[in-house]
């Protein structure tokens, strides 16, 4: 980092005096020896206990925001309930933005939800909030703790989005703000303004992601933003199942933290079975390695491993309760 970014903290005389002599960011005051820096600059420019002080306060400034390592498990605690599901998304929550992607009816909505259920049911008094763009959220679909700790609001446009959160983080921010976002979905939002004609689209969508990271960042905020699936190449009606990937572009994606990826994979022994098997898949992701997966089922709307669980001696158990 530049010492010029810490003025007026520092004052602009000082940091003109320290790059006249090749002292341009905070790596070359503090790598540097004291007694190294001390004879490289003119006298009468700094004292030894001046430029000590100085290299104290440069530290500061530059050091990352402290937090106790208890505080920093608890927010990257990320899960539905299930042992296996649990140990795949460990370390994907905190101040981070998840992107949930997948085809339609593959769960997306039904992973948010849980992650959402599972964080109330061990933080009762805390609140997230729901952004339904699609004006399909049923409050049964949930228990009845959501009714009173979730906030669902509607949105069907970006500036209706601003506005609810501005209402959630914004004009709240001196009250507890929720600690997961759920925006269900993204695609209908940014979808109808992204054009390969103008770039207008892309920098509302740019716009809206950096205020997503902003806020996850400072309110110590999960974001879960559902994207729908398109295809990877150009539709080819010779093909049967042609490769998907989550919609909305490469940029788009990138601007996450992660990308979880849910495929449907169809039952291959009883065609008649009501539940479907699905992969959950870290496609990407900054704070894990991509490419893990579990194969997970969906039953009476809960997330659950398809594999069978079993205690230490290597007996079945029951289904975990949520």
């Amino acid at each position: 980092m530049r010492l010029s970014s810490f003025i007026p903290t520092i004052s602009a005389e000082t940091v003109s005096h320290l790059e006249e002599y090749g002292i341009r960011t905070d790596s070359d005051l503090l790598f540097t020896p004291l007694f190294e820096l001390y004879r490289r600059l003119p006298r009468n420019t700094l004292g030894l206990q001046d430029l000590a002080g100085l290299c104290t306060t440069v530290t500061g400034l530059s050091a990352a925001e402290a937090i106790l390592g208890g505080d920093l498990l608890e927010t990257e605690l990320l899960g539905v309930g299930d042992g296996r599901i649990d140990e795949l998304l460990r370390g994907l929550g905190g101040k981070r933005v998840i992107e949930i992607s997948g085809d339609r009816g593959t769960g997306k909505s039904t992973l948010a939800l849980n992650i959402a259920l599972n964080h109330l049911l061990e933080h009762p008094n805390e609140r997230v909030a729901w952004v339904d763009t699609l004006g399909d959220f049923s409050p049964a679909a949930a228990c009845d703790i959501l009714r009173s700790s979730m906030q669902v609001s509607l949105a069907f446009d970006t500036d209706t989005l601003h506005s609810v959160l501005d209402e959630l983080f914004e004009y709240t921010a001196a009250s507890d703000p929720p600690r997961i976002l759920a925006i269900d979905a993204i695609a209908p939002l940014l979808g109808p303004i992204l054009s390969g004609i103008t770039s207008h689209g892309h920098a509302l969508m740019t716009d809206l992601m950096l205020r997503l990271k902003t806020i996850a960042n400072e309110s110590r905020c999960t974001v879960l933003v559902i994207n729908n699936a398109t295809l990877k190449e150009p539709y080819d009606a010779s093909k049967t199942n042609q490769e998907r990937k989550p919609a909305l572009g490469p940029t788009f994606t990138f601007m996450t933290d992660t990308t979880l990826w849910l495929s449907q994979k169809a039952p291959e022994i009883d065609e008649e079975a009501a539940e479907k098997t699905s992969h959950l898949r870290i496609l990407k992701s900054r704070t894990k390695a991509a490419g893990a997966y579990l194969p997970y089922c969906v039953v009476q709307g809960r997330f659950q491993s398809s594999e069978p669980r079993t205690d230490d001696k290597g007996e079945e158990l029951g289904d975990m309760p949520l």
